[in-house]
């Protein structure tokens, strides 16, 4: 399939050849060339698209009865992805400086990071127009701005140049005969991998959460012993020898007679029962009284329910209901799967060419609400990474 690329990179990437393979390798990362697989991030929720029974039957057997509706899951994955990443690549992009190798600089969706065009999955015909559409839509003069000051009285007509001079390419994915013939594409044991160790990987996440759950209930119902009504814990027989050693080691050992009372038995083996008035008033004055039973009684609740408290197990978090879920929004594991039943792939290229006199960009964050200058530069480790201001 003939593409409509720029002579260094046709001669960097495509190696003189007019077509461009699914899992060929583009090389690795600069600082004026950036990869991006198709792992997109928002708010596209998995199950409003397709009920577990249906994952399953994808992921784990490649049974797909619906490719039409999957096809345009991942064109939603995709909107997603174009409109987490754009404008801020391209103003990042904005700040590398032409070299005499390449004088543009290169953002691709549908490659991972270590160069291998794993590509974006597509059923029937590929409506390039409305994805170049949806990148166009991300780079307008709302959402980005000189970040030079002197030059903000220029701001609209300059961000416009630079949004006209990039180059927004959609490249479909060919298949290498010989890899069909020997049926290296559809090859399966990746993805039986995959999901054996997501299902034993479940299958600790949901153990450990039932543990921690039992822990949860257990912890729940000795709060609520301790935060029940108070005449049901001051007439407790079984917590009165607890109270009156609540009592001694709070200094009350002086209080012989309360002590007595609260110790005393009857001959049918019940125990002294102790006032406690409905009356709120009424109940402030027995409260207060230091040689009253519920003085002691409210005191040795108030501690037992404080303590407890302090041992709260944090409440688990019930694990996602299938564990098949990173594996579709990952598409790339079921490739396999996906050529099996007539998916093809495409790559996104965008070619952004900085601005001859050095102008760069800045970019509006919605999630900060604000504008934020982002930079190419090397991390720690040596590879190239984007930097904020």
């Amino acid at each position: 399939m003939g593409l409509s690329l720029n002579k260094e990179l046709f001669n960097k990437f495509i190696l003189k050849r007019r077509t461009v393979y699914i899992y060929q390798n583009f090389g690795n990362e600069e600082l004026g060339l950036e990869f991006k697989k198709a792992c997109p991030r928002g708010q596209v929720k998995l199950r409003s698209w397709f009920s577990n029974k249906t994952l399953e039957e994808i992921c784990t057997y490649g049974i797909i009865k619906e490719p039409t509706k999957l096809n345009k899951f991942f064109l939603a994955l995709v909107d997603e992805m174009i409109k987490h990443y754009l404008p801020k690549y391209p103003c990042a992009l904005s700040t590398v400086k032409p070299t005499k190798q390449t004088s543009s600089a290169r953002l691709y969706f549908g490659i991972d990071d270590d160069g291998i065009a794993t590509g974006i999955p597509f059923y029937g015909t590929l409506d390039k127009k409305r994805i170049v559409d949806i990148c166009k839509s991300q780079l307008t003069t709302k959402n980005i701005r000189v970040f030079n000051d002197d030059k903000k009285h220029l701001n609209d007509m300059l961000v416009q140049e630079f949004i006209n001079n990039i180059t927004i390419n959609i490249i479909e994915l060919d298949f290498e005969q010989d890899k069909i013939a020997d049926g290296s594409y559809c090859k399966t044991h990746q993805i039986e991998n995959i999901v054996y160790k997501r299902r034993k990987k479940m299958r600790r996440k949901k153990h450990s959460y039932y543990e921690k759950k039992k822990k949860h209930e257990a912890w729940k119902k000795i709060h609520a012993f301790w935060t029940r009504a108070t005449y049901k814990t001051a007439n407790n027989p079984s917590l009165r020898s607890h109270l009156v050693e609540y009592i001694i080691h709070n200094d009350g050992d002086d209080l012989l007679e309360l002590i007595g009372f609260l110790l005393h038995t009857n001959k049918d083996g019940s125990c002294n029962q102790v006032y406690v008035p409905k009356d709120h008033d009424e109940f402030q004055i027995h409260k207060n009284n230091r040689n009253d039973p519920l003085h002691w009684v409210c005191k040795y609740k108030d501690t037992m329910t404080k303590m407890v408290d302090l041992r709260r197990p944090k409440k688990p978090s019930k694990p996602s209901e299938s564990y098949l879920e990173p594996i579709l929004y990952n598409s790339s594991s079921i490739n396999p799967y996906l050529i099996m039943n007539g998916f093809k792939f495409f790559i996104i290229e965008m070619i952004v060419k900085p601005m001859d006199d050095g102008t760069v960009f800045e970019w509006y964050n919605d999630v900060k609400d604000e504008f934020v200058f982002t930079w190419r530069d090397y991390d720690y480790y040596g590879d190239p990474c984007c930097r904020f201001f």
